[in-house]
């Protein structure tokens, strides 16, 4: 057990997430399915992450496991712009963690100019090698997973996949290959720079753009 995973689960702080979970209009649930037990809900500065433990659910591979996300979250703390782990506490029957809340767009809903495209561009290649440094292979890379802020950071979220190898490995999967990596598919920063190209574009070259792209399925994230 990783040493930084909480595993007590403090009952009090529970009773309070589910009242708030009840009664804040505010909150806006993004995803919940029952059928895999597990649940996503955005509060103004938080995000929750909820994983109901009970063997008749499916194992859901868009969610991943959450003491898991927490320990890798954690480890990557020290790259700059990835997101935050406020807490992360789990029982028998639950486990819950809790995430800052990343304000901005996220990269595929961001307009930018063709500079600022490529000044992007130049933010994502330095995380992933920052990411590629400290062994972890992020398995999401894909565009949705960076989110722009007001103040023009790029912020990496979703830790659900990650795992930790090899070098040589972080390499091939975090930079170049859309592929199966321990039984998790992986998406390469390869894609979400192709696609921030595109963006930076008119209009009306991009459409020839993606026609080209066809013959190279590994951006398509």
């Amino acid at each position: 057990m990783n040493k930084n995973i909480e595993t007590n689960i403090d009952s009090s702080l529970w009773g309070k997430i589910e009242r708030e979970l009840s009664l804040n209009s505010g909150v806006e649930k993004v995803y919940y399915r029952d059928d895999r037990g597990t649940r996503v809900y955005l509060l103004d500065d938080e995000v929750w992450k909820v994983q109901l433990k009970d063997p008749s659910f499916q194992e859901d591979p868009f969610f991943g496991d959450l003491e898991e996300e927490a320990k890798h979250t954690r480890f990557a703390s020290n790259v700059p712009g990835v997101v935050k782990v406020k807490t992360f506490f789990s029982d028998h029957n639950k486990s819950v963690l809790i995430l800052e809340r990343v304000k901005g767009k996220r990269l595929n809903f961001h307009e930018f100019t063709f500079l600022e495209g490529f000044r992007i561009i130049g933010k994502l290649l330095y995380k992933t090698i920052i990411l590629t440094r400290y062994r972890i292979l992020h398995g999401d890379l894909a565009i949705h997973n960076f989110i722009i802020t007001p103040e023009g950071e790029v912020v990496l979220i979703d830790f659900g996949t990650a795992q930790v190898t090899t070098v040589r490995k972080c390499i091939a999967y975090n930079f170049l290959f859309r592929g199966n990596f321990n039984d998790k598919i992986t998406f390469p920063i390869s894609g979400t720079i192709v696609r921030c190209i595109e963006f930076t574009l008119p209009k009306s070259a991009q459409k020839y753009y993606r026609k080209i792209l066809r013959i190279a399925p590994y951006t398509n994230n």
